[in-house]
């Protein structure tokens, strides 16, 4: 059984529109949220988001406070970090701090396949560990 793998797209409305047209292309769910507060209340609500998709910054918090909650209360959803470009102490802080990937713009359908189908493989492999 295949399922769709669930992503939470954390980033303000005007900024997501090309990522959740890709993420939608790619097969996935998505759960948009436009700050981290509204993050955290979805992720509290469907703990099982295979993937967080986020802006360095938001209004009410960053990446990093989104990663912490993940990490806080023990879900196993992977972060994947979005930003305009990238240098190198950015990129060595985000994997440092434990997020799964960086996405710089501009976005690609293949980066965004790469990261659904990990979730769906990942989705897979839990759902065979809690049938067995």
């Amino acid at each position: 059984m295949h399922t769709k793998p669930t992503v939470l797209l954390a980033m303000a409305p005007v900024c997501r529109s090309r990522l959740l047209e890709l993420f939608e292309e790619c097969g996935a769910e998505i759960l948009a949220a436009g700050d981290y507060r509204h993050a955290s209340r979805l992720l509290k609500r469907y703990p099982d988001v295979e993937v967080v998709v986020t802006a360095l910054t938001h209004p009410d918090g960053n990446w990093s406070d989104l990663l912490r909650h993940v990490v806080d209360f023990g879900l196993e959803a992977r972060v994947v970090v979005c930003a305009p470009g990238a240098d190198q102490r950015l990129w060595a802080e985000i994997f440092w701090r434990g997020a799964y990937d960086l996405l710089v713009e501009p976005y690609g359908l293949e980066q965004v396949r790469s990261i659904v189908e990990t979730a769906s493989a990942r989705g897979a492999l839990h759902m065979h560990a809690v049938a067995s």
